[in-house]
């Protein structure tokens, strides 16, 4: 990501003459909503069985860089922005897995796989590492394994009854 300001070895120079320590992360946000249905396996537990779940929303991302106490004149400021590759846009989700609920059992979980597409576009005006625009379109896409324990909260036993007397 910093070719066009690394040395030979592949380090940047910070202000003391030293090689910098540069850490990188990626930072974002996705906001999305979804509908879902859940096929019943077993027909005699209707809260258990397939789980499929579909959603449409907006997705964030960019690199934060965080360099060593030294300054960096390269990556202060407005430069910094050159090189996070700072992007958002329309997202979508899909999941399909097996949700386990059941009255009888103390243990409910959901398992499956999670896909996700970005249709972002960059918004940084330049690309210093690709020394270029960084406006163009892209295609973000992540795949998950998940794993989600369902802890459910009873208000009342299931024997309880009501009755309402005007």
């Amino acid at each position: 990501i910093f070719s066009q300001i690394s040395g030979p070895s592949g380090f940047i120079i910070d202000n003391n003459g030293d090689f910098s320590v540069i850490n990188l992360h990626i930072k974002g946000n996705y906001l999305n909503a979804n509908v879902g249905y859940l096929i019943n396996l077993p027909k005699d537990e209707p809260n258990s069985g397939i789980l499929l779940s579909a959603g449409a929303g907006f997705m964030q991302h960019r690199i934060d860089i965080i360099a060593s106490e030294v300054t960096i004149p390269q990556l202060n400021g407005e430069y910094e922005k050159g090189y996070d590759q700072l992007t958002y846009g329309f997202a979508t989700k899909q999941f399909i897995g097996y949700q386990y609920l059941v009255d009888k059992n103390r243990y409910h979980f959901r398992v499956g796989l999670e896909f996700n597409q970005g249709f972002t576009k960059g918004r940084r005006t330049w690309d210093f590492n690709a020394n270029r625009s960084a406006l163009g379109k892209r295609l973000d896409t992540t795949t998950a394994f998940k794993i989600g324990i369902i802890v459910p909260v009873y208000t009342k036993a299931k024997d309880d009854e009501e009755f309402f007397i005007d």
